[in-house]
């Protein structure tokens, strides 16, 4: 479906609006906005070509994420979203991000190896039973990999041990969480 000329003239305002925003990540998700909108109004070429200034924009592991998750919804675009995905990857720095960055990837391509390289990052960095029992449940629910949750859960037995002295009621609970799925014992 074309656009109208109302369309064309309010999407180059929107545009060129984003391109002049001066705080950091605000031009990134203006644009990315601008080309969603885009591509709901039927101009995927024209999209495409925002989400290129976009990506040019993106700084962070999470705006890279957010990027690879409209290409591959708004323009099924699975292999430039890939390459997204990798950069993604690259900025990743806390765990909470790594964890979503394998999801966001187990999702829109359900390729486990590269789900388990992720993982196995994060297996190195954690350091709380809570990162330890979070990882656990994920590779269990989306790797399937029952041998390695457990091996996992150990280490969420180590870091719990005294759990109630320090009364960290979130931490109890995530091991209750993966007791319930039965990795702990």
């Amino acid at each position: 479906m074309a656009l109208t000329k109302e369309q064309i003239k309010e999407f180059k305002a929107a545009e060129k609006e984003a391109e002049g925003q001066e705080v950091r990540g605000v031009i990134f998700f203006d644009l990315k906005y601008v080309a969603d909108s885009m591509v709901d109004a039927g101009d995927k070429k024209w999209a495409k070509e925002i989400y290129k200034k976009a990506e040019g924009k993106a700084q962070d592991c999470s705006e890279f994420m957010e990027l690879a998750e409209s290409i591959t919804g708004y323009l099924v675009d699975k292999e430039w979203a890939k390459k997204i995905y990798k950069k993604a990857e690259k900025k990743a720095e806390e765990i909470f991000e790594i964890n979503e960055l394998a999801n966001s990837i187990y999702e829109k391509f359900n390729d486990k190896e590269w789900v388990k390289k992720i993982y196995k990052e994060v297996e190195k960095k954690a350091e709380t039973s809570s990162e330890f029992s979070d990882l656990a449940y994920r590779i269990e629910e989306n790797i399937g990999d029952k041998d390695w949750a457990k091996k996992v859960c150990k280490k969420t037995e180590d870091k719990t041990e005294g759990i109630n002295e320090d009364n960290n009621d979130e931490d109890e609970e995530k091991v209750r969480q993966i007791t319930i799925h039965g990795l702990v014992k």
